[in-house]
C-alpha cells in the first residue's frame, strides 16, 4: 500500500448500447445512458486506479457514492469517466470523480473505496450467505410436538434453549436439536413447570 498517495488517476470507458439505457435498467424510461451505469463506470474508473497497487490478497471495494448526473448521453455515443485519489486515510481512499461524453461533462462527485483483505472479506460474506436456522414459537413448538404455550413457557424458566428478542422468543433449530439429542426432552418432561404437552 505504500505506492497509494493522492494524485492516482484512473479513467473507464464504453460505449452507450441499449443495454446501458435508463428504459432497460429500469431506472427510468428514457433510451439515454442510466444513471447506474455512469456510477458504474466512475467506479471503476476509481478502482483501475489502485488495484494494480495493492498487495497480494487486497482489493478495493466501494463504500460511499456522491454523484450527480448533469446530462443526458443517447445510444451510440462514447463516455469516458475519470477518478483521481485526493485523501488516503489508512484503509479508506477518496476520489473526485467525472464524466464525459462527446460533448459535455454529464457527471460528477466524490467516491470512497476501502482496502480490504479479501480472504476475510469472503469468510464474513460466506458466514453472511449461511442460512439461518431461527425458528418462530409456531416452528419450534411444531418440531417439538408441543404447544405453543407450553414452548413459551418452558422458554421462559430456562427449560428449553432459546433467546429473547424483543418481546419474542428466538429458538435456534440447531441449538434445539442438539438438546433433543442430549436428552432434553426428558429434562422438558420432567420439569416442575408443566406437563410436557397434551
Amino acid at each position: 500500500m505504500t505506492n497509494i498517495e493522492p494524485g492516482l488517476v484512473g479513467k473507464s470507458e464504453l460505449t452507450v448500447e441499449e443495454t446501458h439505457t435508463a428504459s432497460h435498467l429500469g431506472s427510468g424510461g428514457v433510451e439515454v445512458l442510466a444513471t447506474p451505469v455512469m456510477v458504474a463506470l466512475m467506479e471503476d474508473a476509481a478502482r483501475s486506479s489502485v488495484d494494480s497497487k495493492l498487495e497480494q490478497g487486497q482489493m478495493s471495494v466501494g463504500v460511499n457514492l456522491n454523484v450527480s448526473h448533469l446530462a443526458a448521453t443517447p445510444v451510440g455515443m462514447r463516455v469516458t469517466a475519470r477518478a483521481e485519489l485526493v485523501a488516503v486515510e489508512g484503509r479508506r481512499l477518496t476520489f473526485t470523480v467525472e464524466a464525459h461524453d462527446e460533448r459535455e461533462k454529464i457527471g460528477e462527485g466524490t467516491h470512497i473505496r476501502a482496502i480490504i483483505n479479501l480472504d476475510r472479506f469472503m469468510d464474513r460474506l460466506h458466514e453472511k450467505a449461511r442460512p439461518t436456522d431461527y425458528l418462530t414459537l409456531a416452528a419450534a413448538a411444531d418440531l417439538l410436538k408441543i404447544s405453543p404455550e407450553i414452548l413459551r413457557q418452558h422458554a421462559r424458566n430456562g427449560v428449553i434453549p432459546a433467546s429473547k428478542e424483543g418481546r419474542s422468543w428466538r429458538f435456534s433449530q440447531r441449538e434445539l436439536e442438539k438438546w433433543l439429542r442430549s436428552g432434553g426432552l426428558q429434562v422438558g418432561m420432567d420439569a416442575d413447570t408443566s406437563p410436557w404437552g397434551k
